[in-house]
């Protein structure tokens, strides 16, 4: 489903009480439902947009900003803007800030996770340690 510019996963039925989850870097939204969304009981309505370079989006990524601006849109148009649960991880989080911006959105509570959802792989872990292991921060 297109939306502001922004392809929008949904699951459950319109009607229902609002959630919206919000994807890292490197996974789609799509993916994010699988993780986080089938894992709720109860009857709610899901929303897990893919941001720009992700899934089956074809804009490049080029803001948070842009991001929540693409997003905004969409809920508006869908008259989606009592909002029980804004989740967000990683990159989600800097979109889910932005979105919190907006005066007409209504959401009831936000969940910012900035640690990784998928495990990284060995090579990945090696890469990190040999950027980071003579760092300072």
């Amino acid at each position: 489903m297109e939306g502001g510019g922004m392809h929008i996963h949904t699951h459950g039925i319109k009607g229902d009480p609002v959630i919206v989850i919000l994807h890292p870097m490197g996974i789609t939204g799509e993916k994010m439902y699988e993780i986080v969304g089938s894992r709720f009981g109860g009857k709610y309505f899901f929303i897990t947009p893919d941001m720009g370079g992700h899934g089956s989006e074809k804009r490049k990524f080029r803001s948070a900003r842009a991001e929540a601006a693409a997003l905004h849109s969409y809920l508006r148009q869908k008259d989606l803007t009592q909002i029980l649960l804004l989740y967000g991880a990683s990159l989600g989080c800097a979109v889910s800030l932005h979105l919190l911006q907006y005066d007409d959105l209504r959401i009831e509570h936000i969940y910012l996770d900035g640690a990784p959802v998928a495990r990284l792989s060995a090579l990945m872990c090696s890469i990190l340690h040999l950027c980071w292991s003579g760092s300072r921060i």
